[in-house]
C-alpha cells in the first residue's frame, strides 16, 4: 500500500500567501488492493499561514483502477489528475501538468448555458477604492429584487477575484469585502446576476 505526500503553496492573485486556505482532495473513484479496501472519500487539509499544504494521498500500486483524485481550491475551481506509481512525493503543480483536458460539454448544455446568460437579469458597475469603506467594503444596492446567483469582481486588468466576504442585506443589496485587496488600483468592475 503507497501513499505519495503532495504539497504545495496556494497564493491569493495578487501574490500574497493564501494563510488557512482549505483545499480538498476527492479520491473520485474507489479501488482494492489484494488486502485492503480504498472506498471514495474526501480530504480536506488547511494550509498554514504562508499557505503551504503537504497531505499524504494513497496510490494504488496493486489494483487495476488507478488513484484519480479531484482537487478543489477554497475559490471552487477544480482539476482532476491521477497519483502516479512509483513516486513519494510530488508537488500538486507537477501532478497539475499531468491533468487530462477536459471535453467541452455537449450542444444542448452549452445552449443551455447560452440561454440562460442572455435571459438573465444583471447589474454592473465600476468602483475605485474611494467607493470602499474604512473597512473595505463596498455596499451595493442592486434592486434585482432577488438574492443573486453569481457575483463576480474583477481588477483593472481583466483578472477576475475572489471578495473576502459576500453579505446579502436582503434581496436588493449586497456588502463586499475587500479589505485584503487594498488599495485597490485602477477602477474595478462588479457584475450581480440574478
Amino acid at each position: 500500500m503507497g501513499f505519495v505526500a503532495v504539497s504545495g503553496t496556494v497564493y491569493r492573485f495578487h501574490n500574497a500567501p493564501w494563510a488557512k486556505a482549505l483545499v480538498t482532495f476527492s479520491l473520485d473513484s474507489g479501488s482494492y488492493t489484494a488486502t485492503t479496501q480504498f472506498p471514495k472519500g474526501k480530504k480536506t487539509i488547511e494550509a498554514n499561514d504562508n499557505g503551504l499544504f503537504t497531505i499524504p494521498l494513497w496510490v494504488n500500486e496493486e489494483g487495476a483502477i488507478p488513484s484519480r483524485y479531484t482537487c478543489t481550491y477554497p475559490t471552487g475551481e477544480t482539476f482532476s489528475f491521477t497519483v502516479p506509481s512509483g513516486i513519494s512525493a510530488a508537488t500538486i503543480s507537477y501532478l497539475r501538468g499531468l491533468s487530462e483536458t477536459i471535453d467541452p460539454p455537449e450542444p444542448n448544455v452549452l445552449a443551455t448555458t447560452i440561454n440562460a446568460v442572455i435571459n438573465a437579469r444583471q447589474f454592473e458597475r465600476n468602483f475605485t477604492d474611494a467607493d470602499l469603506s474604512i473597512a473595505g467594503a463596498l455596499a451595493v444596492v442592486h434592486n434585482l429584487n432577488t438574492y443573486p446567483s453569481a457575483i463576480g469582481v474583477w481588477t483593472n486588468d481583466g483578472i477576475p477575484v475572489e471578495p473576502d466576504r459576500v453579505t446579502y442585506s436582503n434581496s436588493n443589496a449586497v456588502t463586499i469585502k475587500l479589505s485584503s485587496f487594498r488599495p485597490i488600483p485602477g477602477t474595478w468592475r462588479l457584475s450581480i446576476g440574478a
